[in-house]
């Protein structure tokens, strides 16, 4: 991941989230938070595509809600992006 998007990333997770390839999110993670990372790692130039395994995080969101936010996400770029319920491009 190029620089700024690990400091971007950084801005977003919290201390304990891996920031680096492979990004980890954790469990604390909301539809919103999937939403702004994944918008980081489709700019970056050095990521060729985005797999997103999702756990049923223990925070007030659901994986339909997470899926359903990165829509127009996914619809943004010719990157290959494969989470659960959809094949990749």
């Amino acid at each position: 991941l190029s620089e700024n998007s690990i400091k971007s990333i950084t801005e977003i997770l919290p201390a304990e989230a891996a920031k680096m390839n492979p990004v980890d999110m954790i469990a604390s993670a909301t539809h919103d938070t999937y939403k702004s990372v994944c918008e980081i790692l489709i700019d970056d130039p050095g990521v060729d595509a985005l797999f997103i395994i999702i756990v049923k995080p223990p925070v007030d969101t659901t994986p339909a809600l997470i899926i359903n936010s990165l829509e127009n996400v996914i619809k943004s770029t010719n990157k290959p992006f494969n989470s659960p319920g959809r094949q990749a491009n």
